[in-house]
């Protein structure tokens, strides 16, 4: 069996990066969407991969307080998006005594679909570029 091992680290940054991406669109449309009254759901929200890296708030990927990150590990090429507040799953699923006001599965089905092959195209072209790009400079170095 013959491995490319180019194309195997290309498609490993490539679903890396998909990953990412997706966590901080989820995300951002999530914040949008989720119910305000004080605004502490909204800044509860945060998004995080298996490698532990993630983001808080609306701050771009900035790291959140240890205190205050997601405690659910994401498996391999996975990523979460969520909150560790007390309350969030009774506005997102409603009670007995206050209806649903959904805003996560409404912001992962916003990102869904059409939108996905545009991170894939986005990102499959950059991380690609990026692996030739480093091995042509290692190829000129060693001949």
């Amino acid at each position: 069996m013959i491995k490319n091992i180019f194309a195997e680290s290309g498609a490993k940054k490539t679903i890396k990066q998909l990953t990412i991406e997706s966590c901080i669109r989820v995300h951002a449309e999530a914040v949008l969407k989720a119910p305000f009254r004080y605004g502490q759901l909204r800044n509860s929200l945060m998004w995080k991969i298996s490698d532990g890296k993630g983001g808080f708030n609306q701050a771009g990927g900035e790291s959140a307080p240890s205190d205050q990150e997601l405690t659910s590990i994401p498996k391999k090429d996975e990523g979460y998006v969520g909150t560790n507040s007390s309350y969030a799953h009774h506005l997102e699923f409603g009670t007995k005594y206050m209806a649903a006001q959904p805003y996560l599965r409404p912001a992962a089905d916003a990102v869904k679909g059409a939108k996905a092959n545009e991170i894939m195209r986005k990102w499959g072209q950059k991380a690609m570029k990026e692996e030739f790009e480093k091995r042509k400079v290692k190829v000129k170095k060693s001949g």
